[in-house]
């Protein structure tokens, strides 16, 4: 009996070592093939920031290629010009519109004014004519 018990522990024993021998196996060759993939990731992650760095420097030449065309191009000069003059117009006419309404409500003061004398010239008018009919009758 002691010798089974010593045979089935031993086989227990072997059978154990053999799962963990493989489980290592397996672990070992995982973490190998996860390295790999790793630095195949790292290394494409290299590669996406130098790209990413390059397409950045030809961006900002290009746009001070642009800017220096913009700048020294007598077109665009022309055109930045009359954008000037028109803004200046622009004030010019809001300047004219605040001056135009100043002078609609001056006017239409003076007009105001102008109908109460007339009316006041009437009334003078009717007085003057009823004046000598007053005094006649009293």
């Amino acid at each position: 009996l002691e010798e089974t018990v010593r045979d089935s522990e031993l086989a227990l024993r072997t059978q154990t070592h053999a799962l963990k021998e493989e489980l290592m196996d397996r672990l070992r060759e995982s973490t190998s093939q996860w390295g790999d993939e790793r630095l195949q990731l790292d290394r494409r992650l290299l590669v996406n920031e130098k790209i990413a760095e390059d397409c950045l420097e030809r961006m900002k030449l290009s746009t001070s290629v642009m800017d220096a065309y913009f700048l020294t191009n007598p077109e665009v000069k022309r055109f930045r010009k009359t954008a000037e003059s028109m803004e200046s117009l622009q004030v010019e006419m809001k300047l004219l519109q605040t001056e135009l309404r100043d002078n609609s409500s001056s006017v239409y003061k003076l007009q105001a004014n102008s109908a109460t004398r007339n009316e006041h010239m009437d009334l003078r008018e009717r007085v003057t004519r009823m004046e000598p009919l007053l005094q006649s009758q009293l």
